[in-house]
């Protein structure tokens, strides 16, 4: 009797004492699975049966391999779509207006394209009067009129008319007709239109002039033959 515990004899209601000392808690069935941090979710595992959401991909069938699991855009589709339609209808009609079947309002002439419009033609018809010797002539006579004028003016204020004893020409700038007459009476002398072949003459003593020409018609009796040359003739005499 003396072998065996007498714990349980002495006391009956008392459990056997057990030493637990050597034992190992059991490992823990999460151990090597990173635990969250605080805040952070809880691990989610996903269902081994199921199929991440890909477009056209049956709910519930697993991921084959290489298969593509990135959504596509199907916006940028559409928009790469709507730029190659644009460009194709440019092309189009790029390509009708060069042949000029259709115009854009003339901008087909930037690439050359479209018919050419015919621009009306203008027609500027000039009419020139070849000069004649009868036109010459009704020349020199105006001209020797606006200078019989001219000298009656003077006259009118200084009582004599420019003397030059010897014919002098018109022409001549510094002559005594041209320094008494211009500008004050007329701005410039006149001159025969075949000058110098022809030429205006002057002669004055003061109370008288004459002016003289050659008139290319010598059939114009106006004048007076002198030879083969027509002379005509204009006088003043004291300023009457």
């Amino acid at each position: 009797m003396d072998q065996f515990p007498t714990q349980g004899v002495n006391n009956p209601g008392a459990q056997p004492s057990r030493d637990f000392s050597g034992l190992k808690p059991p490992e823990s069935m999460t151990s090597g699975i990173p635990r969250p941090t605080p805040g952070q979710s809880p691990l989610k595992f996903p269902s081994a049966n199921t199929n991440p959401q890909v477009p056209g991909a049956v709910p519930g069938a697993p991921v084959g391999p290489g298969q593509d699991i990135k959504p596509r855009s199907s916006f940028s589709t559409f928009i790469l779509i709507g730029i190659l339609l644009v460009i194709l209808i440019a092309a189009i009609l790029v390509f009708i207006s060069w042949k000029g079947w259709v115009s854009l309002g003339g901008i087909e002439k930037l690439w050359g394209g479209g018919k050419a419009t015919p621009t009306p033609g203008v027609s500027i018809i000039l009419e020139t009067t070849t000069p004649t010797p009868e036109s010459f002539d009704a020349q020199r006579k105006r001209d020797l009129a606006t200078l019989q004028s001219t000298l009656k003016k003077y006259f009118a204020d200084n009582s004599k008319y420019p003397e030059a004893q010897v014919e002098i020409k018109t022409s001549d700038f510094s002559s005594v007709l041209a320094q008494a007459l211009v500008p004050a009476y007329i701005s410039a002398l006149p001159d025969d239109p075949l000058a110098p072949k022809y030429f205006y003459g002057y002669q004055s003593d003061g109370k008288t002039f004459q002016l003289t020409c050659v008139l290319e018609d010598t059939t114009d009796t106006s004048g007076v033959l002198h030879g083969n040359i027509n002379v005509y003739t204009v006088t003043e005499t004291s300023g009457e």
